[in-house]
Protein backbone atom coordinates (compact mmCIF):
# COMPACT_ATOMS: atom_id res chain seq x y z
CA UNK A 1 0.00 0.00 0.00
CA UNK A 2 2.93 2.26 1.14
CA UNK A 3 3.77 2.66 -3.04
CA UNK A 4 0.67 3.74 -4.04
CA UNK A 5 -0.08 6.50 -1.41
CA UNK A 6 1.64 9.42 -3.48
CA UNK A 7 -0.78 8.07 -6.40
CA UNK A 8 -3.77 7.85 -4.14
CA UNK A 9 -3.67 11.03 -2.51
CA UNK A 10 -3.32 12.82 -5.87
CA UNK A 11 -6.21 11.12 -7.10
CA UNK A 12 -8.46 11.20 -4.20
CA UNK A 13 -7.85 15.29 -4.15
CA UNK A 14 -8.49 14.94 -7.67
CA UNK A 15 -11.53 13.26 -7.84
CA UNK A 16 -12.68 12.42 -4.48
CA UNK A 17 -13.25 8.64 -5.32
CA UNK A 18 -11.27 5.78 -6.90
CA UNK A 19 -11.68 2.21 -7.34
CA UNK A 20 -9.08 -0.15 -5.38
CA UNK A 21 -8.81 -3.74 -6.16
CA UNK A 22 -7.65 -6.53 -3.87
CA UNK A 23 -6.25 -9.68 -4.46
CA UNK A 24 -7.94 -11.74 -1.51
CA UNK A 25 -7.12 -15.32 -2.15
CA UNK A 26 -5.04 -17.52 -4.88
CA UNK A 27 -4.90 -20.67 -5.69
CA UNK A 28 -2.07 -22.69 -7.98
CA UNK A 29 0.53 -19.95 -9.59
CA UNK A 30 -0.29 -16.98 -9.57
CA UNK A 31 1.97 -13.89 -10.09
CA UNK A 32 0.94 -11.83 -7.18
CA UNK A 33 0.21 -12.99 -3.83
CA UNK A 34 -2.91 -11.88 -1.61
CA UNK A 35 -3.27 -8.73 -0.62
CA UNK A 36 -1.86 -7.19 -3.42
CA UNK A 37 -3.69 -4.08 -4.66
CA UNK A 38 -4.25 -2.05 -7.72
CA UNK A 39 -5.74 1.46 -8.06
CA UNK A 40 -8.45 2.64 -10.94
CA UNK A 41 -8.82 6.05 -11.45
CA UNK A 42 -12.32 7.29 -12.69
CA UNK A 43 -10.57 8.13 -16.20
CA UNK A 44 -9.49 4.40 -16.42
CA UNK A 45 -5.72 4.93 -15.48
CA UNK A 46 -4.43 2.34 -12.89
CA UNK A 47 -1.79 1.80 -10.90
CA UNK A 48 -0.35 -1.27 -9.48
CA UNK A 49 -1.07 -4.80 -10.18
CA UNK A 50 -3.24 -8.07 -8.71
CA UNK A 51 -2.44 -10.61 -11.99
CA UNK A 52 -1.46 -9.04 -15.39
CA UNK A 53 -2.44 -9.33 -18.68
CA UNK A 54 -6.23 -9.89 -19.33
CA UNK A 55 -7.20 -10.28 -15.61
CA UNK A 56 -6.00 -6.40 -15.14
CA UNK A 57 -7.90 -5.28 -18.38
CA UNK A 58 -10.67 -7.13 -16.55
CA UNK A 59 -10.63 -5.80 -13.44
CA UNK A 60 -10.10 -2.20 -14.45
CA UNK A 61 -13.23 -2.59 -16.36
CA UNK A 62 -14.82 -3.96 -13.22
CA UNK A 63 -13.65 -0.77 -11.03
CA UNK A 64 -15.13 1.32 -13.36
CA UNK A 65 -18.67 -0.73 -13.12
CA UNK A 66 -17.88 -0.06 -9.37
CA UNK A 67 -17.48 3.37 -9.30
CA UNK A 68 -20.65 4.44 -11.64
CA UNK A 69 -22.61 2.04 -9.65
CA UNK A 70 -21.25 2.33 -6.31
CA UNK A 71 -22.02 -1.26 -5.80
CA UNK A 72 -18.63 -3.48 -4.70
CA UNK A 73 -17.91 -6.90 -7.16
CA UNK A 74 -15.72 -10.04 -6.18
CA UNK A 75 -14.24 -11.06 -8.84
CA UNK A 76 -13.06 -14.80 -9.65
CA UNK A 77 -10.46 -15.73 -12.30
CA UNK A 78 -9.89 -19.72 -13.09
CA UNK A 79 -7.68 -20.62 -16.08
CA UNK A 80 -6.70 -24.18 -16.77
CA UNK A 81 -2.58 -24.73 -17.15
CA UNK A 82 -3.39 -24.64 -21.04
CA UNK A 83 -4.97 -21.10 -21.01
CA UNK A 84 -3.10 -19.37 -18.35
CA UNK A 85 -0.89 -17.24 -20.78
CA UNK A 86 -4.17 -15.95 -22.70
CA UNK A 87 -5.65 -14.31 -18.99
CA UNK A 88 -2.16 -13.14 -18.22
CA UNK A 89 -1.70 -16.13 -15.28
CA UNK A 90 1.84 -17.57 -15.17
CA UNK A 91 0.79 -21.27 -15.60
CA UNK A 92 -2.72 -21.58 -14.55
CA UNK A 93 -4.44 -20.71 -10.98
CA UNK A 94 -7.01 -19.06 -9.75
CA UNK A 95 -7.44 -15.69 -8.07
CA UNK A 96 -10.25 -13.84 -6.37
CA UNK A 97 -10.10 -9.67 -6.77
CA UNK A 98 -12.29 -7.74 -4.33
CA UNK A 99 -13.24 -4.41 -5.84
CA UNK A 100 -14.37 -1.49 -4.16
CA UNK A 101 -15.11 2.47 -4.16
CA UNK A 102 -12.23 3.70 -1.94
CA UNK A 103 -13.48 7.49 -0.35
CA UNK A 104 -11.10 9.15 2.30
CA UNK A 105 -13.29 8.19 4.93
CA UNK A 106 -11.89 7.86 8.94
CA UNK A 107 -10.85 3.73 8.38
CA UNK A 108 -8.93 4.97 4.92
CA UNK A 109 -7.07 8.12 6.67
CA UNK A 110 -6.44 6.16 9.61
CA UNK A 111 -4.86 2.87 7.40
CA UNK A 112 -2.85 5.79 5.39
CA UNK A 113 -1.68 7.22 8.99
CA UNK A 114 -0.76 3.58 10.37
CA UNK A 115 0.88 2.88 7.00
CA UNK A 116 3.42 5.89 6.61
CA UNK A 117 3.91 6.05 10.30
CA UNK A 118 4.93 2.57 10.18
CA UNK A 119 2.31 1.45 13.33
CA UNK A 120 1.00 -2.34 12.31
CA UNK A 121 -2.45 -2.61 11.57
CA UNK A 122 -4.86 -5.24 10.19
CA UNK A 123 -8.06 -3.68 7.92
CA UNK A 124 -10.65 -6.26 7.86
CA UNK A 125 -13.48 -6.24 5.09
CA UNK A 126 -16.22 -7.88 4.65
CA UNK A 127 -16.97 -9.33 0.86
CA UNK A 128 -19.76 -11.46 1.33
CA UNK A 129 -22.72 -12.02 2.83
CA UNK A 130 -24.43 -9.14 5.09
CA UNK A 131 -23.06 -5.91 5.27
CA UNK A 132 -20.77 -6.64 2.12
CA UNK A 133 -17.90 -3.80 1.89
CA UNK A 134 -18.13 -2.67 5.91
CA UNK A 135 -14.79 -2.33 7.31
CA UNK A 136 -12.94 -2.56 10.23
CA UNK A 137 -9.33 -1.61 11.53
CA UNK A 138 -7.32 -2.99 14.19
CA UNK A 139 -4.66 -1.06 15.48
CA UNK A 140 -2.80 -0.71 18.55
CA UNK A 141 -5.00 0.75 21.48
CA UNK A 142 -8.66 -0.18 19.69
CA UNK A 143 -10.57 -0.12 16.33
CA UNK A 144 -11.43 2.42 13.43
CA UNK A 145 -14.95 1.48 12.21
CA UNK A 146 -16.95 -1.56 11.82
CA UNK A 147 -20.23 -1.98 14.61
CA UNK A 148 -22.54 -4.38 15.76
CA UNK A 149 -22.27 -7.67 15.81
CA UNK A 150 -19.36 -8.14 13.15
CA UNK A 151 -17.53 -6.01 14.79
CA UNK A 152 -17.66 -7.84 18.45
CA UNK A 153 -17.10 -10.77 16.61
CA UNK A 154 -13.65 -9.35 15.29
CA UNK A 155 -12.73 -7.63 18.59
CA UNK A 156 -13.14 -11.00 20.13
CA UNK A 157 -11.02 -13.00 17.34
CA UNK A 158 -8.25 -11.12 17.24
CA UNK A 159 -7.71 -10.42 21.01
CA UNK A 160 -3.86 -11.40 22.24
CA UNK A 161 -3.41 -10.85 18.30
CA UNK A 162 -1.28 -7.88 18.05
CA UNK A 163 -1.83 -5.71 14.79
CA UNK A 164 0.09 -6.06 11.44
CA UNK A 165 0.41 -9.76 12.21
CA UNK A 166 0.07 -12.95 10.46
CA UNK A 167 -1.09 -13.44 6.73
CA UNK A 168 -3.77 -12.41 4.46
CA UNK A 169 -6.43 -14.56 4.61
CA UNK A 170 -10.18 -15.14 4.58
CA UNK A 171 -12.36 -15.96 7.67
CA UNK A 172 -16.09 -16.37 8.36
CA UNK A 173 -18.24 -14.66 10.80
CA UNK A 174 -21.54 -15.87 10.75
CA UNK A 175 -23.01 -15.52 7.23
CA UNK A 176 -19.97 -12.92 6.27
CA UNK A 177 -16.89 -13.67 4.70
CA UNK A 178 -13.94 -11.52 5.75
CA UNK A 179 -10.76 -10.63 4.26
CA UNK A 180 -8.10 -9.93 6.89
CA UNK A 181 -5.02 -8.09 5.47
CA UNK A 182 -2.74 -7.34 7.74
CA UNK A 183 -0.57 -4.33 7.94
CA UNK A 184 3.28 -4.66 9.85
CA UNK A 185 5.66 -2.82 10.66
CA UNK A 186 7.72 -1.63 8.02
CA UNK A 187 10.53 -4.21 6.67
CA UNK A 188 13.81 -3.26 8.27
CA UNK A 189 17.58 -3.97 8.19
CA UNK A 190 19.94 -3.26 10.28
CA UNK A 191 23.74 -3.42 9.34
CA UNK A 192 26.25 -3.53 12.37
CA UNK A 193 29.56 -2.37 10.84
CA UNK A 194 30.61 -0.21 7.44
CA UNK A 195 32.63 -2.71 6.12
CA UNK A 196 32.66 -2.93 2.29
CA UNK A 197 30.31 -5.62 2.06
CA UNK A 198 27.65 -3.35 3.55
CA UNK A 199 27.77 -1.27 0.64
CA UNK A 200 26.02 -3.83 -2.24
CA UNK A 201 24.12 -5.19 1.04
CA UNK A 202 22.59 -1.73 1.48
CA UNK A 203 21.65 -1.36 -2.21
CA UNK A 204 19.72 -5.17 -2.42
CA UNK A 205 17.99 -4.87 0.49
CA UNK A 206 16.52 -1.34 -0.52
CA UNK A 207 15.38 -3.14 -4.30
CA UNK A 208 13.33 -6.22 -2.13
CA UNK A 209 11.62 -3.04 0.18
CA UNK A 210 13.96 -3.02 3.22
CA UNK A 211 14.28 0.44 5.08
CA UNK A 212 18.02 0.12 5.70
CA UNK A 213 20.39 1.58 8.58
CA UNK A 214 23.89 1.12 8.77
CA UNK A 215 25.83 1.48 12.19
CA UNK A 216 28.96 2.08 12.96
CA UNK A 217 31.41 3.71 15.93
CA UNK A 218 34.03 4.44 13.70
CA UNK A 219 33.19 7.49 12.00
CA UNK A 220 35.35 7.50 8.91
CA UNK A 221 33.13 4.39 7.83
CA UNK A 222 29.35 5.03 7.92
CA UNK A 223 29.61 8.01 5.83
CA UNK A 224 27.39 9.33 3.34
CA UNK A 225 30.01 9.00 0.45
CA UNK A 226 30.16 5.49 1.04
CA UNK A 227 26.62 4.89 1.64
CA UNK A 228 24.47 7.07 -0.54
CA UNK A 229 21.68 4.61 -0.53
CA UNK A 230 21.34 3.71 2.97
CA UNK A 231 18.02 5.35 4.77
CA UNK A 232 20.37 6.14 8.10
CA UNK A 233 23.76 6.37 9.31
CA UNK A 234 24.41 6.13 12.99
CA UNK A 235 27.72 6.84 14.24
CA UNK A 236 27.41 5.12 17.77
CA UNK A 237 28.52 1.97 19.39
CA UNK A 238 26.00 -1.01 18.65
CA UNK A 239 24.05 -1.76 21.66
CA UNK A 240 23.84 2.00 22.19
CA UNK A 241 22.02 2.33 18.52
CA UNK A 242 20.09 -0.90 18.59
CA UNK A 243 18.28 0.39 22.15
CA UNK A 244 17.36 2.80 20.00
CA UNK A 245 16.54 1.44 17.22
CA UNK A 246 14.39 -1.36 18.97
CA UNK A 247 14.36 -3.61 16.47
CA UNK A 248 10.79 -6.14 15.72
CA UNK A 249 9.80 -9.14 13.91
CA UNK A 250 10.03 -7.78 10.83
CA UNK A 251 13.66 -6.32 11.69
CA UNK A 252 16.67 -7.96 10.50
CA UNK A 253 20.15 -7.45 12.32
CA UNK A 254 23.46 -7.85 10.16
CA UNK A 255 26.53 -8.14 12.10
CA UNK A 256 29.37 -7.40 10.17
CA UNK A 257 31.97 -5.83 11.62
CA UNK A 258 34.36 -9.38 12.84
CA UNK A 259 35.47 -7.98 15.93
CA UNK A 260 34.46 -9.05 19.37
CA UNK A 261 34.46 -5.57 21.08
CA UNK A 262 31.74 -4.84 18.61
CA UNK A 263 30.48 -7.88 17.67
CA UNK A 264 29.24 -9.18 21.16
CA UNK A 265 27.75 -5.91 22.62
CA UNK A 266 25.74 -5.68 18.70
CA UNK A 267 24.26 -9.54 19.16
CA UNK A 268 24.11 -9.76 23.31
CA UNK A 269 21.56 -6.20 22.33
CA UNK A 270 19.48 -8.29 19.21
CA UNK A 271 19.28 -11.14 21.29
CA UNK A 272 17.60 -8.97 24.04
CA UNK A 273 15.04 -7.57 21.27
CA UNK A 274 12.41 -8.75 19.29
CA UNK A 275 14.34 -8.94 15.55
CA UNK A 276 13.18 -11.87 13.49
CA UNK A 277 16.32 -12.38 12.32
CA UNK A 278 19.89 -11.99 13.76
CA UNK A 279 23.22 -12.86 11.60
CA UNK A 280 26.83 -12.89 12.43
CA UNK A 281 29.68 -12.39 9.45
CA UNK A 282 32.44 -15.18 10.64
CA UNK A 283 33.93 -18.65 10.18
CA UNK A 284 32.22 -21.78 12.01
CA UNK A 285 35.62 -21.59 13.99
CA UNK A 286 34.72 -18.21 14.72
CA UNK A 287 31.30 -18.66 15.55
CA UNK A 288 31.53 -21.23 17.82
CA UNK A 289 34.24 -19.34 20.26
CA UNK A 290 32.47 -16.19 20.16
CA UNK A 291 28.83 -18.29 21.32
CA UNK A 292 31.27 -19.75 24.07
CA UNK A 293 31.65 -15.79 24.90
CA UNK A 294 28.19 -14.99 25.10
CA UNK A 295 27.24 -17.88 26.60
CA UNK A 296 29.13 -16.88 29.85
CA UNK A 297 27.45 -13.56 29.63
CA UNK A 298 24.29 -15.80 30.56
CA UNK A 299 22.82 -16.47 27.13
CA UNK A 300 20.87 -19.77 26.74
CA UNK A 301 21.76 -22.36 24.08
CA UNK A 302 18.16 -21.93 22.98
CA UNK A 303 18.39 -17.93 22.89
CA UNK A 304 21.88 -18.71 20.56
CA UNK A 305 20.27 -20.46 18.64
CA UNK A 306 18.44 -17.41 17.01
CA UNK A 307 21.91 -16.38 15.55
CA UNK A 308 22.57 -17.19 11.74
CA UNK A 309 26.35 -18.01 11.67
CA UNK A 310 28.25 -18.34 9.81
CA UNK A 311 25.73 -15.78 8.15
CA UNK A 312 23.87 -16.40 4.62
CA UNK A 313 22.91 -19.02 2.74
CA UNK A 314 25.87 -21.82 1.04
CA UNK A 315 25.95 -20.13 -2.68
CA UNK A 316 29.52 -20.58 -2.85
CA UNK A 317 29.78 -16.44 -2.08
CA UNK A 318 33.49 -15.11 -2.63
CA UNK A 319 33.44 -11.46 -3.42
CA UNK A 320 31.39 -8.79 -1.80
CA UNK A 321 28.66 -8.37 -3.58
CA UNK A 322 27.93 -12.28 -3.59
CA UNK A 323 28.34 -12.50 0.16
CA UNK A 324 25.45 -9.75 0.58
CA UNK A 325 23.53 -11.40 -1.77
CA UNK A 326 23.87 -14.87 -0.34
CA UNK A 327 22.89 -13.04 3.32
CA UNK A 328 20.02 -11.00 1.72
CA UNK A 329 18.36 -14.35 0.45
CA UNK A 330 19.28 -15.73 3.91
CA UNK A 331 17.28 -13.24 5.43
CA UNK A 332 14.29 -13.52 2.74
CA UNK A 333 13.99 -17.31 3.39
CA UNK A 334 14.00 -16.73 6.91
CA UNK A 335 10.98 -14.11 7.01
CA UNK A 336 9.02 -16.55 4.69
CA UNK A 337 10.21 -19.87 7.22
CA UNK A 338 11.92 -21.37 4.43
CA UNK A 339 15.14 -23.23 4.43
CA UNK A 340 16.76 -21.59 0.93
CA UNK A 341 17.18 -25.14 -0.95
CA UNK A 342 17.02 -25.08 -4.79
CA UNK A 343 12.95 -24.88 -6.06
CA UNK A 344 14.06 -27.74 -8.55
CA UNK A 345 14.24 -30.28 -5.31
CA UNK A 346 12.02 -28.45 -3.36
CA UNK A 347 7.88 -30.04 -2.83
CA UNK A 348 6.09 -27.12 -3.17
CA UNK A 349 3.60 -27.18 -0.33
CA UNK A 350 2.56 -23.93 -0.26
CA UNK A 351 -0.26 -22.75 -2.56
CA UNK A 352 -1.37 -19.10 -3.95
CA UNK A 353 2.31 -18.35 -5.31
CA UNK A 354 5.35 -19.85 -7.16
CA UNK A 355 6.84 -20.20 -3.84
CA UNK A 356 9.65 -17.39 -4.73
Amino acid sequence: MRELLEVLDAWLERWGRVALATVTSTWGSTPRPAGSHMVVSPNGEFVGSVSGGCVEGAVVEAGLQVLRSDTPQLLEFGVADELAWDVGLACGGQISVWVEVLTPDSVYNALRQAVLSGTPATLCTVIAGPHAGAKMMLRPGGVVGGSGPIQDALIEAFSGIPPGSGEPRLMEVGESRIFVQPYPSPLRLVIIGAVHTAIPLVSLARTVGYRVTVVDARSAFATKDRFPEADELLVEWPDDALQQLRPDSNTAVVVLTHDPKFDEPALSAALRSGAGYIGAIGSRATSAERAVRLRSLGFTTEQLDRVHSPIGLNLGAATPAEIALSILAEIVAARHGRPGGSLRTTVQTVSGSAGQ
